[in-house]
């Protein structure tokens, strides 16, 4: 599978950069069903690599390989009452994207704040954001879209 960004240089390239972010398409395209933690209502995939780090109802605090914190919210009331998600679309973000997958909606953005970058992702009523460096956006890229594209619900419990 392509990498996400793999160097300095395709990060600078507009033209490389959208090439590469491409690769988000084809992670939530998949339809995989790989679930390794469960909870009241809903399930997802924690890749390897990943340790939870706190949890409680429906917020959860993720750490990687490099110590970058991976924060988790499932809006369940959301997913109960089927609403539509709400963002301030591309507002000058270093990428946004607008995300349409197997019935599900969401976005990503990613805004360079003080020499990281700020990534916030929302994807079938999950979010998660992270505040990493440009060298970490590859990893966490990934290990984020494997999380949230796994997210389901069981409609019995919710």
């Amino acid at each position: 599978m392509d990498d996400f960004l793999t160097s300095e240089a395709i990060s600078i390239s507009p033209d490389l950069k959208m090439t590469r972010l491409e690769t988000i398409n084809k992670l939530l395209s998949d339809n995989v069903k790989l679930k390794n933690v469960q909870y009241d209502g809903y399930s997802y995939y924690v890749p390897r690599g990943l340790k939870i780090y706190v949890r409680d109802d429906y917020n959860v605090i993720f750490k990687d390989e490099y110590g970058n914190s991976y924060f988790m919210y499932i809006d369940i009331i959301g997913y109960y009452n089927k609403v539509d998600i709400k963002n301030d679309k591309n507002n000058g973000y270093y990428y946004y994207k607008e995300l349409n997958y197997n019935n599900k909606k969401g976005y990503i953005k990613i805004d360079e704040l003080g020499g990281k970058y700020l990534i916030k992702y929302y994807y079938n009523y999950a979010k998660l954001e992270a505040y990493v460096y440009k060298k970490h956006l590859v990893n966490t890229i990934n290990n984020m879209s494997s999380i949230i594209r796994s997210v389901s619900y069981n409609d019995k419990i919710i």
